[in-house]
């Protein structure tokens, strides 16, 4: 790790680099500094925060995380494998996918009330399942799909012909 004096001079370095053609003044305002805090800082007489590294960053346009390394509170092995997390929604998992979280949090103990306890369905709410589904175009009736070890508990099966299952496929 590199000593304060050079966190001060790549900062300083960094400083002169974003402030390109721009006036001190003019670079000043923009990073909103005052004149006499710019010239501490790109004369290294005077070091400076990472929250207002970040600060500073984010005024500019630039990457705090870029900001970092080039101050030296990062290095190169810190900054390479970075990837900012990505959110994902429900629609971009398979049903196989979904179904093993599912299992995973009910075997963790970490499963909601939706998923521990009996649900009540009657051949009516069936029926208003399928009928929903019909309006979505290409949309899988997953309720003719089910294969679950309480089916026979639903009654089911000798309503709808649906064969009986002993296990879930996902529990093998």
């Amino acid at each position: 790790m590199s000593d304060s004096g050079n966190y001060r001079q790549n900062w300083a370095a960094y400083l002169r680099h974003m402030m390109a053609d721009r006036s001190q003044a003019e670079f000043a305002k923009a990073i909103q500094a005052t004149d006499g805090q710019l010239s501490k800082w790109l004369s290294g007489s005077t070091g400076v925060t990472a929250e207002k590294v970040i600060t500073i960053a984010r005024l500019l346009g630039d990457s705090p995380v870029h900001a970092l390394g080039r101050v030296g509170w990062l290095n190169v092995s810190e900054l390479t494998p970075f990837r900012a997390p990505r959110t994902y929604g429900l629609d971009e998992f398979t049903d196989r996918e979904l179904a093993a979280e599912i299992v995973r949090r009910i075997d963790a103990g970490e499963a909601g009330q939706a998923l521990t306890e009996p649900i009540d369905a009657t051949p009516t709410d069936l029926d208003a399942h399928r009928e929903r589904r019909a309006n979505v175009p290409n949309a899988v009736d997953t309720i003719d799909h089910v294969e679950a070890p309480d089916l026979d508990s639903l009654d089911y099966a000798a309503k709808r012909g649906t064969r009986k299952v002993d296990q879930a496929p996902w529990a093998e």
